[in-house]
């Protein structure tokens, strides 16, 4: 089992007006205590759930970007022709 790396802190504020929602969950990052992401929900357990998917997608490696170039009429141009 590996080491703990992230903490959720779930508060219920039911005067709450950020979003209308009274369920707050923090996400903080034990290795230097910063909270990387709050998320807010109606209830605890989706408070909770919403955090824990913050942190599965934050381990995905994001795709390179690309560029794709079109006409004036929407048509694809060859990525290697640059002379048209």
């Amino acid at each position: 089992m590996s080491e703990p790396t992230y903490r959720v802190e779930l508060e219920h504020d039911p005067t709450s007006s950020v979003n209308a929602v009274p369920w707050t969950a923090r996400v903080v990052r034990l290795s230097d205590d910063a909270v990387v992401t709050v998320e807010y929900a109606q209830n605890r357990e989706r408070a909770f759930d919403k955090a824990q998917e913050w942190v599965k997608l934050s381990t995905i490696t994001p795709e390179a970007p690309s560029t794709v170039f079109l006409t004036e009429d929407g048509e694809l141009l060859d990525p290697f022709d640059r002379a048209a």
